[in-house]
């Protein structure tokens, strides 16, 4: 056996216990730029759509098509960590239309000198992808199905109330039901 998968299930045994620490860091890691940007009750949103998204997708973490929708969601979830957390860290600010226009209108030499600005970033990127992974992995192991039934319910419950909210903010009408 190889020292690196010798390694791998020993901290598999020793942290198999630790599912809820492993998702609050998780959701610690992808807030952390929010924290600085956002009003709470944007962070506290994401939050709980984080939450509700690696409880569901550890609902079919033990399948092949699992797995890969596990990878699919882990990455866009990094994908955007990444850039809440460069532009955070590197300009104070959150991400805008004005940071996507300028990515847009980037070519390939602009873009690999800019990547010099951004390589720090990486550890911690890599980092947040390989905690949020491992999370969905221990709660496939640790958490009943009753729980993670529940938690896709919710997750449905929770965008359906945020896209008629969304809709209703954009139609101005029945105010009274939007946050």
């Amino acid at each position: 056996m190889s020292f690196a998968k010798s390694l791998a299930l020993t901290f598999d045994k020793k942290f198999r216990g630790y599912f809820i620490v492993l998702l609050i860091v998780s959701v610690f890691l992808q807030l952390w730029p929010v924290f600085f940007t956002q009003p709470v009750r944007f962070a506290l949103r994401i939050a709980i759509c984080n939450v509700l998204l690696l409880l569901s997708v550890s609902a079919v973490y033990r399948y092949v098509p699992g797995k890969i929708i596990t990878f699919i969601l882990t990455l866009a979830l990094t994908l955007n960590f990444a850039v809440a957390f460069s532009c955070w860290d590197i300009y104070q600010s959150e991400f805008n239309t004005v940071f996507a226009m300028s990515i847009l209108a980037t070519n390939a030499s602009e873009a690999k000198s800019m990547f010099g600005l951004y390589a720090y970033l990486l550890p911690v990127v890599a980092l947040y992808f390989v905690v949020t992974w491992y999370t969905v992995k221990s709660l496939s192991v640790n958490i009943t199905p009753r729980v993670k039934f529940i938690s896709v319910i919710l997750l449905v419950l929770f965008m359906g109330w945020f896209a008629v909210t969304c809709f209703i903010k954009k139609s101005k009408t029945w105010r009274f039901i939007t946050l």
